[in-house]
């Protein structure tokens, strides 16, 4: 084993307790990091991130909120990530412990989360991100263009000069 990476938040504070959670798409192409103490525009509600692999690189993609959070709800206290057979890390559930609702106090709820696809001809950094199902040249694009490096085939304008998202010389 050799060790890759840290994710961190970019706005990461103390009793944010960024990790307590974590889960990792089929494909590794995603990561949804708990961080049930983290302080949002509505108090100390928590979030949980979504980061994306492209390489041996990870970025953040997404930080996901409840759009009810209240304080000591601790939103992102378990976090997990879906495979539907097609498209990998498309869903999230995010377990919000202290959640009041309907059942009483502190009840407890899990949010799902879905992930907007892009359409083709949109940047991507990686095939989960893209309607098609395919991401290549870092452009989702209709097809995998044969998916070889002898057919001289590309999906993004600047390398084929046509439209992005359709194979081309």
């Amino acid at each position: 084993w050799t060790h890759e990476a840290e994710l961190l938040a970019p706005d990461g504070a103390a009793n944010d307790y960024f990790g307590i959670s974590v889960a990792l798409s089929l494909s590794g192409s995603h990561a949804l990091v708990g961080a049930y103490g983290d302080d949002t525009v509505d108090g100390s509600v928590g979030s949980a991130r979504v980061f994306l692999r492209s390489s041996t690189t990870w970025a953040e993609e997404a930080t996901l909120l409840a759009p009810d959070g209240a304080i000591a709800d601790n939103f992102g206290i378990s976090v997990s990530l879906s495979f539907d057979g097609v498209f990998d890390g498309r869903l999230a559930l995010v377990g919000v412990e202290g959640d009041d609702t309907a059942g009483g106090t502190n009840a407890g709820s899990a949010r799902v989360f879905t992930m907007a696809l892009a359409p083709n001809g949109s940047t991507c950094g990686g095939d989960a991100a893209c309607v098609s199902g395919f991401c290549t040249d870092g452009v989702c694009c209709g097809t995998r263009c044969a998916g070889g490096t002898s057919d001289c085939q590309a999906c993004s304008a600047a390398l084929t000069g046509r439209a992005s998202g359709t194979c081309a010389p």
